[in-house]
This record gives structure tokens, C-alpha cells and sequence, in this order.
């Protein structure tokens, strides 16, 4: 028998390396069906022994309004009409104005009171800051195919175990990273640069020190959606200090975030009265007439607002909205191509243009400026959605509750799925379709109340409706198994 060359050698042991790599991977991939059989089946009994289905909403304003006829309780109402087995309890935990730190915040909270079987979560328009573009974040096929190994999961499991690290397979390590350097640019001190208000205390070191303690208790309440305690830290800063701008205005914004309108509004409204040359104070005064409808009001704080610092897209875009509610087209498009040159990546600007177009029926128009707003959203990305959306999910698997992203009406579901690039155990709602052939059918006032989004508003009833269907037909897929179900 002749013997084996040393390239005979090298290529079977090769082979032998492969097929040990196939066939674990095979075993990881039977071991983890196995896994999400049984637990499944465990769910399953669990579920039969508390006789219900607990979905969890979380979101801002879009999901905490309507009431009765928000679409977490129109939800409610449509799974328990089809699902006879057991029964769905939906809790609607949307705050108004919250942005996707505040809301990620609370989960952990929310999950240990509520224990859901699915966290649905419909969030991000309240996001603040720069747009980053996603071809950063991309990665070639072979490098996807490399990371949806169950071997490859394995390895950097081990690696982190030995290196005493974060485990990384799910992206906390990174997260962990981003979310210190968001924590930094939120501090007190850079707040206090930002808002530019001074404070009347000046050489009582004592009462300083509580002012700033108390004003820090305030921050960290409101990133934490705890807004009743916020406003109780941020009024003992005015007992120390009546004349402190900077906690006249973060109590106005803390009764905003509580829905007490008309509070804040006499908040901010006095504070203008003696900063008039302030930036934040005429803006949050603009904006807080502006979710009243008070649109005329509105106009005046937020063109202050302007002279006083032009750099600020989002104030342009809320005038914008002003002159739009009041038909003046014509200077709604003005300002909203203001804050386009201020920031090309204003894709609300962009969104309340194409609306602009349509009210006027210049159809070809509004196409164009519903493209270039699709195009920013595909193409870039705000950096704490991202974030806070990816730590949602890391949370979420960590204690094995399936999550369900819902798009925004009107808007492609693409900008959300690339969020998350690579995972595909996540359920995506997508509300575009539907709404524009409803509000091609009939009117965009029959779905909408007003146009905060720039191409949508906060919904109706008929919107929420259409909203609770379109999470319904996918959980119904997914979860119990039920098609071609017509509501």
C-alpha cells in the first residue's frame, strides 16, 4: 500500500475540520429546536394555568392616545373576538412625548409588573440628533453568513466567558459602549451650557449645591419617564431659587410629558416673559401651543425662537406645521425648505412637504418629497433609535419574550428592519400600504388628526383601527396559528 502524501494528509484533515464544524452545527441547530419545542410546550401550560395572553404597547403619543379607541385596546378587542381559548389582556403603556431612552428605561420595570408574552413597541419619532448613514453599519453576505452560525454564536460565547467580558453575541457589549457616550452628553452641566438659563443663587454654596442635586433628581426622573417626581424635584429647585430658568422650563416640559397642557403652557409662558431672549424657552413655549392646535399662538414663540438661533431644523419644521393647519402652503413650504438646508437629512421636512403638495393636488410633486423622505429614512439612520431599540431586543431575548416592531403609519417598513440587520426572530408590523390606499380612498383628516410626523399625525379611531388589524393578522400568523381571519 503506498503511503499518504502530505497533501492527502492536509486536505482529510481539512475535511475532517469541516465536517466537524457541519455536524455541530447541525447538533447546535437540533438541540435549539429542541429547546424552542419544549419551551414552547412549557409557555403553553403556563399560559393554560394563568388563562391569558399578555401583549404589552409601548410607544409615545401615537399609542398612549385615544383612549377606548387607541389601538392597544382596539387590539384587545379584535384578538379576544377570534382567539376563544384564552383570553388576551393588551396593556397600553404609551407616554406622550416620551422618546426611546425614557421608554427603554421603563421596560425592565414594565415587564416585571406586567409579565408579557409579547412586547409590542412602536417608537423612535421623538428621537433627537444627527443621522448617521447605514452604510457604516453594513457587512458583506459572507460575513452575515458567518454570524448567523450557531458555531460562530458559540465561539464568541466561549471567548467572552474566558476574557471575563460582556457577552457580545447579542450586541450588549456595544450597546454598553454607545450608551456610556449618551450618558455623557447628557449631563447636567452640558444641559445648563444648552439651555443657556441662569440661575439666581450665586453665592449661597449651600443652596447651590441642593439646586443642582435636585435638578439632577429631575433629569434622571424624566429619563426614566418618572414625570410626576421630575416635576416635584424641578418645583423644590424654584423653592430654593423662584427666579431659575432652567427649572421653570424643565417643570413646563415635565407637565407637558404629564399631558397637563395648560400647566405648562403658564409655565413657559412666564418664564418668556422674563427671558425673552432665550432660545429653549421661546421654542418649548412654540411647541407647547402647538400640540393644543394653537396654531396661530404657536407662530409668534417659534419665530422668536428662530431669530434668536436659525440652526435648529425641528423649529422649522413645527412652523412649518403652524402655517400648514392654517393653509398658508405657501410659507409651510418656505420654512420647511429652510430646515432642509439646515439639515439634509430632515426627512419630517421632507414628509410635510409631500403633504404640502397633495393638499394642494400637485400629485407628481408630493411623489417626489415622499421618495426623498424614504430615501433619507433607508439610507440613514438616528443613532438613539438604534441604540435603544437594539437594547429593547437585547433585554427582550435575554428573558425570552418575543418583540414586534410596528412601523409608523404611511412610512416603509425597510428603514425599521435595518435596525436590526441580521435578526429574523423579530416580527415586523407594516402599516404603509394600507394607510396610503385608506387615505387614497377617502381623506387624510378620516385617519389622522393632525400631521406632527410630517407625513402622518396621531390617528383617529379609523386609524388605530387600521393600525390594531395590522398587528392582529401577525400575531395571529405567528402566535396562534390563524389565517385568512377577516375582521
Amino acid at each position: 500500500m503506498t503511503g499518504i502524501s502530505k497533501g492527502q494528509k492536509l486536505r482529510l484533515i481539512i475535511f475532517s475540520c469541516l465536517l466537524c464544524i457541519v455536524l455541530l452545527e447541525i447538533g447546535l441547530r437540533i438541540g435549539g429546536a429542541i429547546f424552542l419545542v419544549r419551551q414552547k410546550k412549557e409557555n403553553a401550560v403556563s399560559l393554560k394555568k394563568r388563562g391569558e395572553y399578555r401583549i404589552l404597547c409601548i410607544g409615545e403619543s401615537t399609542t398612549a392616545y385615544g383612549g377606548e379607541k387607541s389601538y392597544p385596546r382596539q387590539l384587545e378587542e379584535i384578538l379576544n373576538k377570534f382567539v376563544q381559548d384564552i383570553r388576551i389582556k393588551v396593556i397600553n403603556r404609551g407616554i406622550p412625548g416620551a422618546n426611546t431612552t425614557c421608554l427603554v428605561e421603563m421596560a425592565e420595570a414594565n415587564i416585571a409588573e406586567y409579565g408579557p408574552d409579547l412586547v409590542v413597541a412602536m417608537m423612535g419619532i421623538n428621537d433627537s440628533g444627527a443621522m448617521v448613514p447605514y452604510s457604516g453599519l453594513s457587512e458583506s453576505r459572507w460575513t452575515a453568513l458567518l454570524r448567523s452560525l450557531r458555531v460562530y454564536k458559540m465561539i464568541q460565547f466561549v471567548l467572552a466567558a474566558l476574557s471575563k467580558k460582556e457577552k457580545i453575541q447579542d450586541g450588549s457589549y456595544f450597546l454598553k459602549k454607545l450608551e456610556d457616550e449618551m450618558a455623557k452628553q447628557l449631563s447636567l452641566e452640558c444641559k445648563e451650557r444648552l439651555f443657556g438659563l441662569k440661575s439666581g443663587i450665586e453665592k449661597d454654596a449651600i443652596a447651590a449645591g441642593q439646586c443642582r442635586q435636585y435638578l439632577e433628581q429631575g433629569f434622571d426622573c424624566q429619563r426614566q419617564g418618572r414625570y410626576g417626581q421630575a416635576a416635584i424635584a424641578f418645583q423644590k429647585v424654584l423653592e430654593l431659587d423662584p427666579i431659575n430658568g432652567n427649572a421653570a422650563v424643565q417643570l413646563g416640559w415635565s407637565h407637558m410629558l404629564l399631558c397637563d397642557f395648560k400647566k405648562a403652557e403658564k409655565i413657559f409662558a412666564e418664564t418668556a416673559a422674563t427671558s425673552s431672549d432665550n432660545y429653549f424657552v421661546q421654542s418649548s413655549l412654540g411647541f407647547c401651543y402647538l400640540v393644543q392646535q394653537k396654531f396661530a399662538e404657536a407662530e409668534r414663540p417659534l419665530k422668536r425662537a428662530i431669530e434668536l438661533y436659525s440652526g435648529d431644523e425641528r423649529v422649522f419644521v413645527n412652523l412649518g406645521q403652524c402655517y400648514m393647519a392654517q393653509g398658508n402652503y405657501e410659507e409651510a413650504k418656505e420654512v420647511l425648505k429652510k430646515a432642509i438646508a439646515i439639515n439634509e437629512y430632515a426627512d419630517a421636512a421632507y414628509g410635510q412637504i409631500a403633504a404640502v403638495y397633495l393638499e394642494q393636488k400637485k400629485y407628481e410633486l408630493a411623489k417626489v418629497y415622499s421618495r426623498k423622505a424614504d430615501t433619507v429614512r433607508l439610507q440613514y439612520y438616528n443613532p438613539m433609535t438604534r441604540l435603544n431599540y437594539l437594547k429593547l431586543y437585547s433585554i427582550l431575548r435575554r428573558k425570552k419574550i418575543p418583540l414586534a416592531c410596528v412601523q409608523y403609519p404611511m412610512r416603509s417598513i425597510e428603514s425599521l428592519r435595518r435596525i436590526f440587520m441580521n435578526s429574523n426572530d423579530i416580527l415586523f408590523v407594516d402599516n404603509e400600504k394600507t394607510f396610503k390606499d385608506a387615505v387614497q380612498k377617502a381623506s387624510y383628516e378620516e385617519y389622522f388628526c393632525d400631521r406632527f410626523g410630517g407625513d402622518f399625525g396621531h390617528c383617529t379611531a379609523k386609524g388605530n383601527r387600521i393600525l390594531a388589524k395590522n398587528i392582529a393578522e401577525l400575531i395571529f400568523k405567528k402566535y396562534f396559528k390563524k389565517e385568512g381571519i377577516s375582521f
